[in-house]
């Protein structure tokens, strides 16, 4: 705690020693652990000078205090957090701005994806897809009935944990498909449209490659 920091500014009449000017340092050092620096670790008893020192921490997404962090979100054009944890949202907001620059992109969709569910291996397939041939195609993998479609792309969202979708949680499901279509939606160009779903890796299988459809938009 600073000690008779105002006391040593009066005149030198005021420099009595202690034993002899209690009463008026004691009506100082309430002064002194307002405005100056105290040995303290918790922000609400920091001196003025403290609050002052650390205003740029505020604004550093690595440096400032969890609960500034959803004030800072704001400033960099965040609407949501969804159930990121600390340091996932440090990294996000740290992240958010220089993508900005590749927003519309496949490749911005892709990591804004992963930074907002990062518990889900994301994949955007935006490119033409064959027609459909039969017994060397799966239909939304390698090809579509139809061809390829002008504007359009898929969304798939890899999780291994087939616990997360059972019946039990229906609810939470279809908000976090809402959360993730949301997502999209802002950054996605205007004039393009898309389907999404969550697949699951089959474990029955060797190949990595074969995926279960569990919700789909």
């Amino acid at each position: 705690m600073a000690h008779d920091i105002l006391l040593r500014h009066l005149p030198e009449i005021y420099q009595d020693p202690p034993e002899n000017s209690k009463d008026l340092r004691e009506l100082l050092a309430v002064f002194d652990s307002i405005l100056f620096e105290n040995q303290t670790t918790d922000r609400k008893f920091r001196g003025l000078e403290q609050i002052i020192t650390g205003i740029p921490d505020l604004f550093n997404c690595h440096k400032t205090p969890g609960d500034f962090l959803p004030w800072l979100k704001e400033w960099v054009a965040l609407e949501y957090f969804y159930d990121l944890s600390d340091d996932k949202k440090r990294e996000l907001i740290n992240s958010i701005v220089p993508l900005y620059a590749s927003r519309g992109t496949k490749s911005y969709l892709e990591k804004i994806l992963s930074l907002l569910f990062p518990k889900y291996k994301v994949t955007v397939i935006d490119g033409p897809l064959p027609s459909m041939q039969v017994g060397a195609s799966r239909v939304g993998r390698e090809s579509r009935l139809g061809g390829d479609i002008p504007f359009y792309f898929f969304v798939t969202l890899q999780f291994s944990d087939t616990s997360e979708f059972s019946s039990n949680t229906q609810n939470a499901h279809v908000r976090l498909r809402e959360s993730v279509c949301s997502v999209i939606d802002l950054a996605k160009p205007a004039h393009t449209w898309y389907d999404f779903v969550f697949v699951c890796e089959d474990k029955k299988s060797n190949d990595t490659d074969i995926y279960t459809p569990i919700i789909s938009s």
